[in-house]
């Protein structure tokens, strides 16, 4: 788990895996998209080839 000081956007674009935050947990798939603001902890679980393109 960690946080950030800005906002990411996260888009997944290969593989899955479980993205885990304080909306719970949920699996990720191709084309997911993932807005996260400034201060929220979130980590990713049980990844499997999983590519993220993080801005």
């Amino acid at each position: 788990m960690h946080t950030h000081s800005f906002v990411e956007i996260a888009v997944v674009t290969g593989g899955d895996g479980v993205h885990h935050s304080l909306a719970g947990r949920r699996r990720l798939r191709v084309g997911d998209v993932i807005l996260l603001r400034p201060g929220v902890w979130h980590g990713y679980e049980e990844c499997a080839r999983l590519d993220v393109y993080n801005c």
